[in-house]
C-alpha cells in the first residue's frame, strides 16, 4: 500500500464508480482492479470521487470553523465553542468516527484526543488541507488515528457498517439531494450505531451574523435549510430519532439511532 496513506484505510476504502475493495496503490494514485478507475492521491488525501454522483447545486465551504472557535470575534468562540460541546457529549461511545463535512477540524480534534479513530470526509480540498495542519498542530503525536478523504457525501468511499458514529454537523443544509446523503449515511453505520445531525433551527441570520462576525450576505446563503424532524424522519429510513436538543433556540441538534432490517 501506499506509503502515504495511513495503514488502515486499505480495509476500509472502496471504489466510488463501482463499489469494490479490490484496490491497489501504484506510487501516488488508487486503482480499482474491477472497474480500473484511477484515482489521485495528493498531500496523502485520496481524491475518490465518481463525478456521475456530483452536484452543481452542492455548496463547497472553505470556512475555517475550528479557527473562527479559537481567534474569531468573542461572541463567535463562545458560540462554536459551547456548539462543539454539545455534540462532544453524545460521542463517548463510539471509538469509528465518520465526520462528513470536517472543515478545519472543528470536530475531529477533540474526538482525536479522546482516542478514538476518525475519518473525515470533505468536498473542499482547501478544508482537507487546514484539518489536516490544525490536527498536527493540536495533537501532538508522531502518527494520528486519522483518515482525511476528498470525497462526495452522496457517493461515500467506504464499505458497509463501520462507523460507531456518524457525524452531519452543519453539512445538509449545503447538499441538494439530502436522501442521497442519509442513506450512504446509514450504509456505512453500523447497526444500533448513531447518526448526529446538527443544523439551525430558524433562519435568524441577524442573531448568527452577531455570534458570528460574517456578512448577512454569506448568511443568508447558508440557511435555507433547518433541522426539521419530519424532514429527518422522511430521509433516515432506516434509523429513528432517540434525542434531539436545542441551543439559544435558534442551532438544533438531532440524535438517531441506525436500526437496519
Amino acid at each position: 500500500m501506499n506509503e502515504k496513506l495511513n495503514k488502515n484505510l486499505n480495509d476500509i476504502l472502496i471504489c466510488p464508480r463501482c463499489k469494490s475493495s479490490k484496490l491497489e496503490y501504484p506510487e501516488t494514485k488508487i486503482s480499482c482492479k474491477s472497474c480500473n478507475s484511477i484515482y489521485n492521491i495528493k498531500e496523502s488525501i485520496p481524491f475518490l470521487i465518481d463525478p456521475r454522483t456530483l452536484d452543481e447545486k452542492d455548496q463547497i465551504i472553505d470556512y475555517d470553523y475550528f479557527f473562527a472557535m479559537l481567534k474569531g470575534k468573542i461572541t463567535e468562540r463562545l458560540f462554536y465553542k459551547t456548539k462543539t460541546k454539545f455534540i462532544l457529549k453524545y460521542l463517548n461511545s463510539g471509538k469509528k468516527v465518520l465526520d462528513i463535512g470536517c472543515d478545519g477540524g472543528t470536530l475531529l480534534i477533540p474526538l482525536l484526543q479522546r482516542e478514538m479513530e476518525v475519518t473525515g470526509l470533505d468536498l473542499s480540498f482547501i478544508a482537507l488541507k487546514k484539518c489536516l495542519q490544525n490536527c498536527k498542530k493540536h495533537i501532538h503525536k508522531k502518527e494520528l488515528n486519522l483518515n482525511l478523504i476528498y470525497s462526495d457525501a452522496k457517493n461515500i468511499p467506504l464499505r458497509d457498517n463501520y462507523f460507531d458514529i456518524v457525524l452531519l454537523s452543519d453539512v445538509l443544509r449545503h447538499i441538494n439531494r439530502k436522501e442521497d446523503v442519509a442513506k450512504e449515511a446509514e450504509r456505512v453505520c453500523k447497526n444500533n450505531g448513531f447518526i448526529i445531525v446538527s443544523n439551525h433551527t430558524k433562519n435568524l441570520g441577524f442573531l448568527k451574523r452577531f455570534l458570528t462576525g460574517r456578512s448577512l450576505q454569506d448568511i443568508q446563503s447558508r440557511i435555507d435549510f433547518k433541522v426539521n424532524e419530519s424532514l429527518i424522519k422522511k430521509i433516515f429510513l432506516d434509523s429513528k430519532i432517540i434525542d434531539r436538543k436545542n441551543l439559544l433556540g435558534y442551532w438544533g441538534l438531532i440524535i438517531l439511532k441506525c436500526v437496519k432490517t
